[in-house]
């Protein structure tokens, strides 16, 4: 019996060995602490771990906890084998409260669990860097420990719980181009939310922000840029984060499911060139304000993607082809402009009222007029209407002679347009032109509009007698202004002007078919003018006149 009981008590004490000590062999590294170092399966590579474990979380129980700044080897000897410092084991230097700043070896690929939880717990922190060569950081790698800055290498493709729960932290540089596999939240918890980070900046060779990366970012005040080379934001990437505006490159073709969901800081937002689909709730409860506009690469809109923002007006390009219920249930939203030439399919209230007006092609309006016979959600808007796009101008070459106007203005339904001409007494019509070229001698004019079109309507005199009014003598306006216009077609003649005292206020020759005499300095009232033909008086020449017309102006 005595014999037996030896020999249990030998194992028992061979198995508390191999439990207390939990390495092969400890070197002294460049910074002075103690490291204790597992051997790979490999054989030529080394884990940091940690000297034992008594239980309850003591993995230093009976040994020295490191102290101060620490440095990672790239690699250490031991028995005349160089082993490549490749991982830090779970728990490696767990409850070294005194650890300072760790400088981390550019060889390693893995941080374990809880590897550096509750170091370097007191002062303003210091910046961590992990290096480009990690591919793994651990659940709560970095728990409690005192970050200010942390740069996330460009290898890393799993991060886990709460793996940067670091307190102080101010400032992140996120550069793993493709991590894939983050177990949510990396930077803090609902329980316990990181509530100091004011900067972020993502790094150019980033393809992909998964899902859940930044998520609880609650209390920044910080602009987000993702750059060219991302092409997915992946589902409550940014969910619940302050970021006051962002800034989505032209690399992007998709943002995720409530990618930046209550985001409530978020007022302004600029969406890259290479969009093609923004998911559900996407942008739900932000503060975008004013004019959204969306680019012209957009497919489809999720269900509440900007539901509940500050927008007035959003511009849809020309290759959406659905948009959801409530994708811009805005309720300061007052005006929606939709590119796209096929009316997209749509939800209820996609637009939010129903009285929204809602802006689409000319040549489409037809269309869209025509859909809402059709479809029930089109058909509960109420104010679809386009702009035409070409100018019309009508006018008269001489508003004295007679006037023009437009009775029919051309739309998206029909081009065709209408205006008349109204010759005034004493004139009648002439002729149309556009670019001073003739395009009717009719009053009426019908003409399909398709480009600005300025048309002149043209008036000549009119006595009455249609084959021959070359004699016939007109003054206009009238009443009239500072200039009195003598309209004939008489040559050796002159006219000559009078007040009502019968005293001589102008005399001149009548060169060309208008006369136009400069009145500018006469004093109101009426006038009394005589057109005379023979040989001018004012050349100081006698012979035979005739009064040829006379007739009275009033000046205003």
């Amino acid at each position: 019996m005595k014999h037996t009981h030896g020999i249990c008590t030998l194992l028992a004490l061979l198995l508390m060995a191999s439990r207390l000590f939990a390495y092969d062999f400890e070197a002294i590294c460049s910074t002075g602490q103690t490291l204790y170092y597992n051997i790979n399966t490999d054989g030529i590579s080394v884990t940091v771990t940690y000297p034992c474990d008594s239980g309850q979380n003591n993995y230093y129980s009976g040994y020295e906890m490191p102290q101060g700044d620490l440095t990672i080897p790239d690699s250490v000897e031991y028995q005349g084998i160089t082993y490549a410092v490749t991982k830090i084991g779970a728990h490696a230097f767990y409850g070294c409260y005194s650890l300072g700043a760790a400088t981390l070896s550019n060889t390693l690929v893995e941080i374990g669990s809880h590897a550096f939880h509750g170091t370097n717990t007191n002062g303003y922190g210091h910046h961590l860097v992990i290096p480009d060569s990690v591919i793994t950081v651990g659940s709560e790698a970095f728990s409690a420990v005192s970050v200010h800055e942390l740069t996330i290498g460009e290898s890393v493709q799993n991060i886990g719980y709460h793996a940067f729960d670091c307190t102080n932290l101010k400032i992140i540089h996120y550069n793993a181009t493709n991590c894939n596999d983050v177990v949510s939240p990396p930077f803090g918890s609902s329980r316990n939310r990181n509530r100091n980070i004011n900067t972020l900046t993502i790094g150019e060779n980033v393809v992909y922000i998964p899902a859940k990366l930044f998520y609880c970012f609650d209390d920044l005040a910080c602009d987000v840029v993702i750059p060219n080379s991302v092409t997915r934001i992946g589902e409550q990437a940014f969910f619940d984060a302050n970021v006051t505006s962002v800034v989505i490159g032209d690399g992007c073709v998709e943002i995720g499911e409530w990618a930046f969901f209550n985001a409530h800081y978020l007022t302004s937002l600029k969406l890259g060139k290479g969009l093609k689909t923004i998911k559900e709730s996407a942008f739900f409860s932000c503060g975008i304000e004013g004019d959204l506009v969306l680019p012209d690469s957009l497919e489809v809109v999720g269900y509440a993607a900007f539901y509940e923002n500050n927008l007035t007006s959003v511009h849809i390009g020309p290759c959406v082809s659905f948009m959801d219920s409530q994708a811009f249930m805005c309720y300061d939203l007052q005006s929606v402009f939709i590119d796209a030439t096929t009316p997209p399919i749509i939800g209820g209230h996609t637009f939010g009222r129903y009285t929204t007006p809602i802006y689409v092609p000319c040549a489409s309006l037809c269309d869209y007029l025509a859909i809402q016979s059709t479809n029930q959600y089109w058909a509960n808007y109420t104010n679809i209407t386009s702009v035409f796009p070409y100018q019309l101008v009508v006018e008269s070459a001489d508003e004295q002679m007679g006037y023009a106007y437009v009775t029919q203005a051309p739309d998206c339904c029909n081009i065709r347009a209408w205006a008349r001409a109204y010759p005034r007494q004493g004139f009648e019509f002439d002729c149309w032109k556009s670019d001073g070229v003739i395009v009717s001698t009719e009053e009426i004019l019908g003409i399909d509009v398709v480009e600005d079109l300025h048309l002149v309507a043209y008036f000549k005199v009119y006595d009455g007698i249609e084959e021959d009014c070359s004699s016939a003598v007109v003054a206009y306006p009238n009443p009239g202004g500072n200039t009195l216009n003598i309209r004939t077609g008489l040559r050796d003649a002159w006219v000559e002007v009078y007040d009502l005292n019968g005293r001589l206020v102008h005399r001149q020759d009548i060169t060309e078919n208008v006369t136009r005499i400069d009145a500018g300095e006469w004093a109101e009232g009426v006038y009394v003018w005589k057109v005379y033909t023979g040989v001018s008086t004012l050349r100081q020449a006698q012979g035979s006149t005739t009064l040829a017309e006379t007739g009275k102006w009033i000046k205003e």
